[in-house]
């Protein structure tokens, strides 16, 4: 079973409709080596239903890493777009609960990590949760509503 860290919870129900970087970041710290051993990737769970309702808005969700936690000069480690134009099936349209998985690339050089959504088109609403993680958590992951307790 995968346990999600507080520290590695980078947005919690976050609800964006411009571009926006997630409310949090994550430190490296001076070693760096997130992407060592055993293979991490970011996780945007949707929490609602991604609006596409004049069919040309396009969400392109990131990681980015810099050296400074302005992200100044942020660079772009990976990246997925969605939109009808990408060609993505209008019923499997970044509904709640789907997971955009990115993987983390070895060979980090930036000590500070953040995620980063492109939003575009007309009317771009996003609601989502972003957590790093071991790839291996991800298909263990379930969530669960909020009044909900597990015992």
């Amino acid at each position: 079973m995968g346990f999600i860290d507080k520290q590695a919870r980078l947005a919690q129900a976050a609800n964006i409709t411009a571009s926006a970087a997630t409310p949090d970041y994550y430190d490296c710290g001076s070693i760096r080596n997130i992407g060592d051993g055993e293979p991490m990737c970011m996780v945007f769970t949707m929490t609602a239903d991604a609006d596409y309702t004049t069919t040309d808005e396009a969400y392109t969700f990131a990681i980015q890493c810099d050296d400074n936690t302005s992200f100044t000069t942020p660079n772009t480690l990976e990246s997925r777009l969605y939109s009808l134009a990408a060609n993505t099936p209008a019923g499997t349209f970044l509904k709640a609960g789907m997971q955009v998985v990115l993987p983390f690339p070895t060979g980090l050089t930036e000590q500070y990590v953040r995620g980063y959504l492109t939003l575009g088109g007309t009317t771009p609403i996003c609601t989502y949760t972003c957590d790093i993680m071991p790839q291996a958590f991800v298909r263990k992951i379930k969530d669960y509503p909020s009044s909900f307790a597990v015992l």
